[in-house]
């Protein structure tokens, strides 16, 4: 029974999504399917109410959870609006753009949100939202990785 409701909750908002109309929706429902020490965010270009994609951000894994994600504290995936995964950012922070055979191929872009903009397609500057409240985050001096540098 405590699964349940859980489940319920996700299918609740999934059916409520519909297509991404202003993605709240979307981003209730990405940020329920996250995994301790990951984060994901909208990103939008500034001035703009449009989300153009999606970054998740892997962070150190809570104390005495089990880390099961398929990417390292300190790296970045980028994805489009349908989730599907187009790049990722590095832990040491090169940015690399998935081909159609599922190969990674770097980025030319430098910085990292020349290197998102580039892989969703869209022009900087960026706003970085978090999907979870849909708040700013902030471009300075908050040392959060996804301040704009």
């Amino acid at each position: 029974m405590r699964l349940l409701l859980p489940l319920l909750m996700l299918l609740a908002v999934g059916c409520a999504s519909g297509a991404k109309a202003g993605g709240s929706d979307l981003d209730s429902l990405r940020t329920l399917r996250g995994f301790d020490g990951t984060h994901t965010f909208s990103v939008r270009t500034v001035g703009s109410d449009e989300i153009a994609g999606y970054i998740v951000e892997f962070f150190q894994a809570p104390d005495g959870s089990t880390d099961e994600r398929d990417w390292p504290a300190g790296a970045v995936l980028v994805q489009d609006l349908e989730l599907k995964n187009v790049g990722f950012l590095s832990v040491a922070g090169k940015g690399y753009r998935f081909d159609k055979d599922g190969s990674s191929q770097p980025l030319n872009a430098r910085g990292r949100n020349a290197q998102i903009a580039a892989l969703l397609g869209v022009e900087e500057p960026l706003e970085i939202r978090s999907a979870l409240h849909g708040v700013r985050v902030p471009k300075s001096g908050s040392g959060h990785g996804t301040s704009a540098r």
